[in-house]
Order: structure tokens, then C-alpha cells, then sequence
């Protein structure tokens, strides 16, 4: 996917997987959403976004990015994550109530 600057793109799911690969132009802002199932989600790793995580049930894992985490917090609701990439011109917030989160760069 590659939306166009200042643009935004939501990926919902109720049960299932939200898989995607989004090449962000600065400005973009992506929701992913999932209640039962896994985000799957892979961004350059010259992505520039805040970013914020939640999940329920399950965990929020990095791979291959220099996310500079500001906050993560876990407690009985869950884990939290907010952080950067690069100058945090763009938004990346990504929400799984029972599942895993995987943010990886490419």
C-alpha cells in the first residue's frame, strides 16, 4: 500500500489477520485494527511516525526499526507503547484486543 501524503489508511478486522506492507509518504496516518487476530505490519525503516500500540491480550514486538519508545507500560488491561520513528512527522496506531502486534522494518 502506498497512500498519498496526508492521507489516511484504516485496517480493520473483527476475526483475522491485518498483513499488510506500507511504503508511508510523511503525513500518513495508519489505523490498524483487530479484535481476535495478529497485526502483521512492515514499514520502511526510514518511516518517520509517532507511534502508538495497544494490546489486550498478547504482546507489541519490533523488529529491524529504531523505535525510540517514550512510554510502555503493562498492566492488567494490557501493554501500551507509545514512541517514534525518525522525526515522528507521520501516525501509526495499531490496536489488537487478543492477539500479538509485529512492527518490522524493511
Amino acid at each position: 500500500i502506498a497512500p498519498p501524503a496526508n492521507g489516511t489508511v484504516k485496517l480493520e478486522t473483527v476475526n483475522g489477520q491485518v498483513t499488510g506492507k506500507v511504503r508511508m509518504a510523511e503525513s500518513v496516518t495508519l489505523n490498524a485494527k483487530s479484535v481476535n487476530g495478529e497485526i502483521d505490519l512492515a514499514v520502511p525503516r526510514s518511516t518517520s511516525a509517532k507511534v502508538n500500540a495497544d494490546v489486550s491480550v498478547g504482546n507489541f514486538n519490533v523488529s529491524n526499526l529504531a523505535l525510540a519508545e517514550s512510554k510502555r507500560s503493562r498492566n492488567f488491561t494490557g501493554e501500551h507503547v507509545q514512541g517514534m520513528l525518525g522525526s515522528g512527522t507521520g501516525s501509526i496506531d495499531l490496536a489488537v484486543q487478543n492477539g500479538t502486534i509485529d512492527l518490522k522494518g524493511f
